[in-house]
């Protein structure tokens, strides 16, 4: 009900009867229904009670933190990309790879990409390519569509990289 309400299918638009529906399930234990509520918080869509000394941030983190338990790979994510980016915690790139690391575990397409990225740039732990390239096609198996458009643009920076490293190879004269 609360994909419902929030997307306004079959039903008027309400973010407040969403949250009531999404917060019902997820306080039974249901590790979607507290994704969503976390993701309600994360966009504004969910409001703090008045007089609530956290952040909506922090407040999307505890419940993607209570999905996680349970394993559930969209949290595991979303908690990757809230140390990957600094919001709601300090940023740490290697926490945010160990939790890409889960989620991808866990079968998520999208971490699986993002593991790519972090091996493309070298964050939180070193460059390299072939390593991204792994994670960019295991994402493309797995349904993600961006990680064609990633492997792309790898493949042309791999291709530049390449022709760089013969350009700095000194030409060696054989003797006739």
């Amino acid at each position: 009900m609360g994909g419902l309400y929030l997307q306004g299918l079959g039903v008027v638009q309400s973010d407040a009867e969403a949250l009531k529906w999404y917060l019902r399930a997820a306080l039974e234990g249901h590790p979607a229904a507290q994704n969503n509520v976390g993701y309600m918080y994360t966009t504004g869509r969910a409001k703090l009670n008045a007089g609530s000394t956290q952040s909506s941030a922090e407040e999307a983190l505890r419940w993607y933190r209570k999905a996680a338990k349970a394993g559930y790979a969209a949290a595991e994510l979303n908690i990757g990309l809230a140390f990957f980016h600094g919001t709601s915690v300090r940023q740490d790139l290697v926490e945010a790879v160990r939790w890409f690391l889960k989620a991808a575990g866990h079968g998520s397409a999208d971490a699986c990409d993002k593991m790519g990225v972090v091996y493309q740039h070298g964050w939180g732990g070193p460059q390299d390519y072939s390593v991204a390239a792994r994670w960019y096609r295991l994402a493309d198996e797995r349904g993600f569509p961006q990680a064609k458009r990633d492997l792309f643009t790898l493949d042309e920076l791999f291709t530049k990289q390449q022709a760089e490293s013969v350009q700095r190879v000194p030409i060696i004269e054989t003797q006739r």
